[in-house]
């Protein structure tokens, strides 16, 4: 899937990749001045190392006659050097590669970059990032599970149930993405069905998951906006492309042929792909199979795991 990225998206993934680059070499720097302190003699081999090099380039600019013979023994002393300073560095620190430069991603060395392609690691970047820039549209606050109490609730088996599912969007979160399924959240109007998705979303983009999250209404505003032309925010390829997608309010949108359209597409997509979504709803699966066609309510009851909230508006009690 190719994804066209705003200027400040691209800006701020090579910032964040020139950032790590400075940081692996500066902690190096600091590893190299640490074990010249305790071993110079590794400085002094390192700097025996540069110079056999060297001559191995001027051996070629002269067109030495004995330049293979003399090449090889140079490699030879080059190779033993390098084994003794690993053995010496090792039983100083524990790691033979102690001195080697730690960059966050090895393919690319940080640059974003292998052999003028683009890395995964850039890719990565500019997915989260473009995900992030189209949640900052969301009218939706996010949550986290520290906040919840369980105070609010009177009835004891309600307050065990909602403790029970906090723990259970928890777990969830702690195991993604292994083994989570898409849910499926319904319940009549503040119940907490946003507060978990949200918290979710929280818990999941802490851990460096990109995560789109909106109500169905905007997404789907978006999505036509772009479609027609009236925006190019790839709102539908960054739905897609995220790790978790969040919908929230379904059933709440305009009913027309392009809704209805653009929602199986993008839950038949992400099922496909194998990625999760969560879905959180004021209607009963009775009301889901009266509102949406046979595509889209198959979709959901046989690819989303159902968890229905009860008990009494929060919202009433001014939580």
């Amino acid at each position: 899937m190719s994804l066209k990225y705003s200027f400040d998206v691209v800006t701020r993934a090579e910032q964040t990749l020139a950032e790590r680059k400075n940081k692996a070499e500066k902690d190096q720097q600091e590893r190299e001045r640490y074990v010249y302190s305790q071993l110079p003699e590794v400085e002094a081999m390192r700097r025996r190392i540069r110079e056999r090099f060297h001559s191995l380039i001027m051996l070629v600019a002269n067109h030495d006659k004995d330049a293979g013979a003399k090449a090889e023994r140079i490699r030879d002393e080059i190779r033993e050097d390098q084994d003794r300073i690993r053995m010496m560095v090792a039983d100083l620190t524990g790691d033979p590669d102690y001195l080697e430069t730690k960059y966050a991603c090895p393919e690319c060395s940080d640059t974003g970059y292998v052999e003028g392609i683009r890395c995964k690691c850039m890719d990565e970047l500019l997915r989260r990032f473009a995900i992030e820039e189209l949640n900052k549209n969301s009218t939706i606050v996010l949550h986290t599970f520290d906040e919840f109490t369980d105070s609010c609730y009177d009835d004891p088996k309600l307050r065990t149930r909602m403790n029970n599912m906090k723990k259970f969007f928890s777990d969830y979160c702690a195991a993604f993405p292994n083994n989570c399924k898409s849910l499926f959240l319904t319940g009549r109007t503040g119940l907490g069905k946003t507060f978990f998705s949200t918290s979710i979303a929280s818990a999941l983009a802490g851990r460096g998951f990109a995560v789109a999250i909106g109500s169905v209404s905007d997404l789907l505003r978006d999505i036509e906006n772009d479609h027609f032309g009236r925006s190019d925010k790839n709102t539908m390829e960054l739905m897609l492309a995220a790790d978790m997608l969040i919908i929230d309010d379904l059933g709440t949108e305009f009913k027309t042929p392009f809704n209805d359209s653009t929602i199986y597409s993008i839950l038949n997509s992400r099922i496909n792909q194998r990625k999760a979504t969560i879905i959180s709803t004021n209607m009963s699966v009775e009301q889901l199979n009266e509102r949406y066609n046979e595509q889209i309510a198959s979709r959901i009851i046989g690819g989303f795991m159902p968890i229905v909230f009860t008990g009494c508006d929060l919202r009433q009690k001014g939580l």
